[in-house]
């Protein structure tokens, strides 16, 4: 069979069909609006209009199958995000074999959260993008999506390592290594914005800027900001907040 004739189905759960979903419950919306107005066109004949009526139904039910699709897998991948951690700087095994990496990612991350305190293992663990030796080897690993079994888990990782990070760096002599919430991808995008000023303060300025919690600070007022969020947060502070998503 011709794989030209080999369509995937209109109701399809994959995420990367959710931008064109979008686009055809725009699309409907359109034409129902232009239907509505044919009502008061006296040239259309009875049976077209019987037609027309018809096909606005069926173009009603299917959007509201696609819009009813889409919020599944908003919800499904929401309650995935709430529940993932991203640790960066973690070394990548250089076997050729993915499996054995796979295997050595699945072991370091459970010595990770045994180091962290967390009395968890990861549902999934994945390095997130394509593997390169040659960059891996020079030390730009890849970082790893870590799912949680429940959102506990994750604000605890969060937790932990704020009381524990420099500790961990310190024995693991990995300065590089840092653990932060999944984000989506409008947060990504004013991550990678705020990184981009924070970088251009420090060349402006010389000083030792850097970004905590979504704020750019002098790295001489952490340890005064960490003690007053102790002080007002209680055992469990608060996470960054999270920025209004509206998923892609």
């Amino acid at each position: 069979m011709s794989h030209s004739l080999l369509k995937r189905p209109l109701i399809s759960n994959s995420p990367n069909q959710i931008p064109q979903k979008r686009h055809f419950l725009n699309e409907v919306t359109s034409m129902n609006l232009a239907i509505d107005t044919l009502d008061d066109d006296p040239s259309i004949s009875p049976a077209a209009r019987v037609i027309i009526s018809q096909l606005s139904n069926l173009l009603k039910m299917a959007a509201s199958i696609i819009n009813n699709s889409v919020s599944d897998i908003d919800y499904a991948a929401e309650m995935e995000r709430r529940r993932s951690v991203v640790i960066t700087g973690l070394p990548e095994n250089q076997s050729e074999t993915p499996s054995i990496r796979a295997i050595s990612d699945n072991n370091t991350v459970t010595g990770f959260l045994d180091q962290l305190g967390v009395e968890t293992r990861s549902v999934v663990c994945y390095r997130m993008g394509w593997y390169n030796k040659v960059r891996a080897t020079n030390g730009a690993c890849r970082p790893i999506k870590v799912v949680l079994p429940a959102s506990s888990f994750q604000r605890t990782c969060l937790h932990q390592w704020k009381k524990k990070a420099m500790d961990i760096r310190r024995h693991l002599d990995n300065k590089r290594l840092n653990i932060r919430e999944s984000l989506t991808q409008e947060q990504l995008k004013a991550r990678r914005e705020l990184q981009a000023e924070c970088a251009e303060k420090r060349k402006e300025t010389s000083a030792d800027w850097i970004i905590y919690n979504g704020e750019i600070l002098l790295r001489s007022e952490i340890k005064e900001r960490r003690r007053n969020e102790e002080n007002l947060s209680g055992p469990f502070p608060r996470t960054t907040p999270m920025l209004t998503r509206q998923k892609n």
